[in-house]
Formats: C-alpha cells, structure tokens, sequence
C-alpha cells in the first residue's frame, strides 16, 4: 500500500460500463453489459442473476479498443497461456491491461486479512 498524488492521473470515468459474465458448469458463458449503474448496483443484479453459476465482473475502459479490468471472480475458460503475468514493484501496475492480456501482480492472502 502507497500514499498517491491524485493530480497524477491522466482522466478517469465517474460511472464506466461494467461486463458480467456468467459462466455454468460446462464452461459455457452468458455476458451483459450493464451501464448507468454503480459497481454496488451491479453486484446486487449479478447475485440475483446468477442461478448457481459463477461469474466475473469487469469495469469496460475505452482506450482506442474496449479494454476490460477484472474486479472479481475469474473465467474458469481462460487458460495461462491467455494471461500475460508481468512481476512489478510493489503498487505497480496491479490490475492494468494491456489489450487482451492483463498485467497481474502475485497477490499475498495475507494482506487481504484472510
């Protein structure tokens, strides 16, 4: 954890589209784009909507193509190969994308209070 400048940054999006995508036993996915929404509002619809199935949620960020960031579950459909994992310093880059291949930092259970 760091302490930010919040004059660093380049833009940000009050209200992003967010992806959910559903995923049953045989891997097989249903996606939604839902908009107008914050992220509490979009969990409440996605666990009201999931019927046992798993699911992930993304924030969508347009940036020249659509670019999605994951912020929770995982695509049980994606393999090692898909993810690109690039070691960083600590606080850097967690969570980026660079196109269809996310730039992941190792997290440590610890530091989630688990």
């Amino acid at each position: 954890m760091r302490g930010v400048d919040p004059r660093d940054q380049g833009w940000d999006i009050d209200r992003p589209s967010y992806r959910v995508c559903f995923f049953d036993a045989s891997g097989g996915s249903d996606e939604y784009e839902v908009s107008n929404a914050d992220v509490i509002e979009v969990l409440d619809w996605a666990e009201a909507q999931r019927a046992g199935r798993t699911y992930a949620l993304y924030a969508c960020v347009p940036s020249g193509d659509l670019g999605l960031v994951r912020l929770l579950g995982t695509d049980p459909n994606k393999t090692q190969a898909q993810t690109l994992t690039i070691e960083l310093g600590p606080g850097e880059g967690e969570g980026l994308f660079v196109g269809d291949h996310a730039a992941t930092q190792d997290e440590n259970p610890e530091s989630h209070g688990s």
